[in-house]
């Protein structure tokens, strides 16, 4: 039983293009929530695009002073402030988005988590004691050699559990996992101990059929590139990011730049990205399915109904 005299927070969860942004803001108003990202990519600065960003700007705080990404006037936090070429990791995340909050609570406000990075979600929620990695700089070099293929299946040798668990397409969690197993002898995963929750939370998820986000996904690559993601990808690699980059091994970037190198053409790249994506949301969904905390809803409406109960409140007083 979850300890209800902790602070309360909503994390809004979902598969990519399941239709969090709009929730969310819609909840914001409402309720008076300020908002945490918990979407790995939307960390990243100048990665706009390709990682379906909400459209923002930077100003002050009205409250604090303190310059915020607002989206309609809702402040974002932890979105658009990674370097590209930072090798942020979970524990990272976590640590700032724990400091966040309760800062957000400090000043009246409500604390909205909102993002599709399970790793992330559980991190908070969860409250895992994520392991440090060992530096070893000689093994990183080695292993950074490697192809991804090479890299999980030396993973599935070392530290199986960690291969079912973690996300074996992404490069930069592979290889983590790797890393800390072999610095440490010991299983990756195994060593996300649970402590004690910091907050009180009510995790809601935005529902879609699969063959309503396989439209939704499809659509919106097609605009992605409309608005510019190739101007965006070659802007990047102008201003010196490669695709060892961290950030530019997300969907979308590394097939497009594979296209700029000359490999593939811009059709086959796009297609690549469609299917890509569709398969990432297929992972998320096998993840998120996992918890039988979240409650699944499939309209704003029902996520507001939630968040009634959730604060023992009556939204006649947010009219």
């Amino acid at each position: 039983m979850k300890n209800q005299s902790l602070p309360k927070i909503i994390v809004l969860l979902g598969p990519t293009a399941s239709g969090k942004t709009a929730v969310a803001c819609a909840l914001a108003r409402a309720f008076d929530f300020e908002i945490i990202n918990a979407d790995s990519r939307q960390v990243y600065q100048h990665l706009r695009i390709g990682t379906a960003k909400p459209k923002g700007e930077w100003r002050a705080h009205l409250q604090t002073g303190e310059r915020v990404y607002m989206v309609e006037d809702i402040p974002h936090y932890l979105m658009d402030v990674i370097d590209p070429a930072h090798p942020y990791m979970v524990a990272e995340w976590k640590m700032s988005a724990e400091t966040r909050a309760r800062e957000i609570l400090r000043c009246g406000k409500r604390v909205l988590v909102v993002g599709g990075t399970g790793l992330y979600i559980d991190a908070l929620t969860e409250n895992f004691e994520l392991p440090v990695r060992e530096t070893n700089t000689a093994w990183r070099v080695e292993l950074q050699k490697k192809s991804l293929a090479e890299l999980a299946a030396f993973l599935r040798a070392h530290d199986s559990a960690s291969a079912g668990r973690i996300d074996m397409n992404n490069p930069r969690r592979v290889l983590r996992a790797l890393e800390v197993a072999l610095a440490t002898g010991k299983s990756f995963v195994a060593q996300q101990k649970k402590q004690p929750p910091q907050f009180y939370a009510l995790k809601l998820g935005v529902r879609v059929s699969m063959e309503e986000l396989t439209r939704r996904i499809n659509a919106r690559v097609d605009l992605m590139m409309e608005e510019g993601f190739l101007k965006e990808v070659r802007a990047l690699l102008n201003a010196g990011y490669t695709e060892e980059d961290n950030a530019l091994q997300s969907i979308g970037y590394r097939e497009l730049i594979v296209h700029i190198k000359g490999e593939v053409s811009l059709d086959e790249a796009v297609q690549r990205i469609k299917t890509a994506t569709r398969q990432y949301a297929k992972r998320q969904m096998t993840w998120f399915k996992r918890d039988a905390a979240i409650q699944w809803i499939e309209s704003p409406e029902q996520a507001r109904d939630c968040v009634m109960l959730h604060y023992e409140m009556s939204l006649r007083q947010y009219h």
